[in-house]
């Protein structure tokens, strides 16, 4: 949320683009390296089962609290 805060802030800011939204589907899941540990990456707001995650929570707060456009 931080990072997002920040970015939001610049009024040169005029789109916000996601790549992905569920990490079942996600394309890092082929991207090399894979994790150290062999666990799946989770990068996206939602989990395999299309559950909000955390990730999620912060994106809404970032966008409820950017300056309007």
């Amino acid at each position: 949320k931080a990072y997002l805060d920040i970015m939001f802030a610049y009024p040169q800011l005029k789109t916000a683009l996601l790549w992905g939204m569920q990490d079942q589907h996600s394309w890092l899941q082929s991207f090399k390296p894979l994790r150290a540990d062999g666990l799946k990456k989770r990068p996206c707001p939602y989990d395999d089962n299309g559950k909000a995650k955390p990730l999620y929570a912060a994106i809404a707060a970032a966008l409820r609290g950017a300056p309007k456009r």
